[in-house]
């Protein structure tokens, strides 16, 4: 967004099947209202279309939901820190803020360890 406010957004909805194209230019806010409504959010990207457009389906395998997930952010309950915040190469890479979790979140894990937990639907 920084280098080109131009951006492409693609919601698809695995139920129906159905696609959505959203093209606009976007803005990133770092001290918008809403960032007080939205627990753990760093800040707000604002688009503002320039066109909205249904997009093919063909290719979306109709699912159902199946639960939500437990990483969306709930007021007043703590954020479980995803399987790939623990791998043991990305540590370095990992924001201030999220050095050190890993191990009280279980402990570092190998990126062989996080393939494996994601194919067992633990990711």
């Amino acid at each position: 967004i920084a280098a080109s406010a131009k951006v492409g957004l693609l919601f698809i909805d695995f139920e129906t099947p159905h696609r959505l194209r959203v093209q606009g230019t976007a803005t990133i806010a770092a001290n918008h209202a809403l960032l007080a409504d939205n627990p753990e959010v760093l800040f707000m990207v604002r688009v503002v279309p320039t066109q909205i457009f249904i997009n093919c389906p063909r290719y979306v395998h109709k699912r159902a939901k199946a639960e939500p997930s437990k990483y969306v952010p709930q007021p007043g309950q703590p954020t479980p820190v995803p399987g790939w915040k623990r791998i043991d190469i990305v540590q370095a890479a990992l924001p201030a803020r999220d050095q050190g979790k890993a191990g009280a979140s279980g402990g570092l894990q190998t990126l062989e360890q996080y393939q494996a937990s994601v194919m067992r639907g633990d990711g």
